[in-house]
């Protein structure tokens, strides 16, 4: 009798230690299940390298432009010489597709301007600095843009656009075409009028003011290199052009789907009238508009255009000569006669763009924890 008792007394004990048990099991289930969330919600995607399946993903983006430009109205005669006194803000847009690790496709659109003038030349420099000071010429010229290429970059991306790198630099080479429409300033007077005093300007009549002095006019509709005159052989050059941009850029990985990136880029051009530049002088004789004749040649003008400020006279007739008048066109006794060099035609313009950027990823995922 005594076993069955004791057999019995045992199970009761079981039994009332049982809800214990399993109450510290149901805590510890719990707290396993606790920091299991913990980690999952401080996730945040690959920190480094993934071994994942590339994923390509769309972005879009605008930049803040500066635009440079070089060419026959450069202040020394040098390759990539350029007056960043005359950096013109301009902005841009695009949108890109990245294609694999390693590559985006982007679609570009830009607006740049761009400005020069032969008074930023030294005249008593090297470099045929005398006769661009002499020569007086300047424009300005509104840049639109568009083109394809490539970005290249250094670092490789794996994964989704949450697994991108934190930053990387890379190469960008591309095709183009852009418009452009080089404008000059009006001057106060019209200088090769014989009533012009060149020794005094102020007490010119009124005759030799121009109406729309100090407006800015489109320069290929006049000509001034002889594009309209008959037998000259020179055609008049297209505002619509090819170009090659390349450049090279340094992207930084912002929080969420945002990058920022500045790109240094050079367009390779096909044409030398971004600055309505190039060729020779055409007797002015030969030129029936005044105005046409006043952006010419600009040699005789006793202030820049652009700025206001005095020419330097004394220098201009060491480096031109005096004033002559010849079938009653007023003009340097031995500079800009027909056949003088205006512009160098054996190399074409090209500009510079300097970018920042910004750009926002399209259905990227910020990878989150799940809770119910």
């Amino acid at each position: 009798m005594k076993r069955p008792f004791i057999v019995v007394v045992l199970m009761l004990i079981a039994l009332m230690l049982m809800p214990d048990i399993s109450e510290a099991q149901r805590k510890n289930k719990y707290r396993r299940r606790r920091g299991s969330n913990k980690r999952i919600s401080k996730y945040s995607g690959a920190r480094k390298k993934s071994s994942g399946r590339f994923r390509p993903y769309t972005l879009v983006g605008a930049s803040l432009n500066a635009g440079n430009y070089f060419g026959d109205l450069a202040p020394v005669n040098r390759a990539a010489s350029t007056d960043i006194t005359f950096t013109r803000p301009g902005f841009g847009g695009f949108i890109g597709r990245k294609i694999n690790p390693w590559v985006t496709a982007r679609l570009n659109v830009n607006w740049v301007r761009l400005s020069a003038s032969d008074f930023s030349s030294d005249p008593n420099g090297s470099d045929s600095n005398p006769t661009r000071y002499a020569r007086n010429l300047s424009f300005r010229n509104d840049v639109f843009e568009a083109g394809i290429g490539l970005e290249i970059d250094f670092l490789k991306n794996t994964g989704s656009s949450n697994s991108r790198a934190p930053f990387t630099p890379y190469l960008y080479v591309g095709v183009g075409g852009f418009y452009h429409n080089p404008k000059g300033k009006v001057p106060t007077f019209d200088t090769h009028n014989p009533d012009y005093l060149p020794n005094d300007p102020i007490s010119s009549p009124e005759s030799v003011r121009f109406a729309n002095a100090g407006d800015w006019v489109a320069l290929q509709p006049l000509g001034t290199e002889g594009q309209n005159i008959e037998g000259t052989g020179v055609e008049p050059y297209s505002l619509v052009q090819f170009q090659v941009p390349i450049g090279i850029g340094f992207k930084l990985r912002l929080p969420d789907n945002f990058d920022a990136a500045i790109e240094l880029g050079a367009r390779y051009l096909f044409t030398d009238y971004l600055d309505d530049v190039s060729g020779s002088y055409l007797g002015l004789e030969r030129y029936d508009d005044p105005l046409t004749r006043a952006f010419v040649d600009r040699s005789i003008e006793h202030i820049d255009v652009i700025s206001g400020d005095a020419r330097d006279l004394n220098a201009v007739q060491q480096i031109a000569g005096g004033f002559t008048v010849v079938d009653g066109i007023r003009r340097r006794a031995s500079f800009g006669s027909e056949g003088d060099i205006r512009g160098n035609s054996n190399d074409n313009d090209f500009y510079f763009v300097t970018q920042i950027k910004l750009s926002y990823i399209l259905g990227g995922v910020k990878t989150r924890a799940k809770f119910r």
